[in-house]
């Protein structure tokens, strides 16, 4: 559910007119769309989400290497993190702190100091499963 309302941002893929249509949207308790992002590029089959306290939606977008932010009408505010070396697969924000954590697909997990701009990584961990 997103903060403060009584709804829950879904991400999603599929076909129309025979192209990939990506699309992460925001719908309400009785499955009615409110809003919805349309990418422009392809994200990944599962996009992994997270929302900050203004409603923002953090997003790893892992086709193309990067952190993306929707803003809270679900339309692209920038992209946070750029150029990510492996895959990212899942997010965590620690907006008290201002760190974000991007796992990726080997074994890793880079941590941002979130501020704007982002700024580089400040270090990098060796994730054990």
């Amino acid at each position: 559910m997103s903060a403060g309302h009584r709804t829950v941002i879904v991400c999603h893929w599929g076909r129309q007119n025979a192209a990939k249509v990506f699309m992460i949207g925001e719908f309400d308790v009785s499955g009615n769309n409110i809003k919805i992002y349309n990418a422009v590029d392809d994200l990944n089959d599962f996009p992994h989400v997270c929302l900050d306290s203004s409603g923002r939606v953090l997003v790893v977008d892992s086709w193309n290497n990067r952190i993306i932010m929707l803003n809270k009408d679900l339309q692209l505010e920038r992209i946070l993190v750029d150029h990510l070396d492996s895959n990212p697969f899942r997010l965590c924000y620690e907006e008290k702190v201002g760190q974000l954590y991007v796992g990726e697909s080997v074994e890793n997990v880079k941590v941002y100091a979130v501020s704007f701009p982002p700024s580089q990584p400040n270090h990098s961990k060796q994730a054990k499963r």
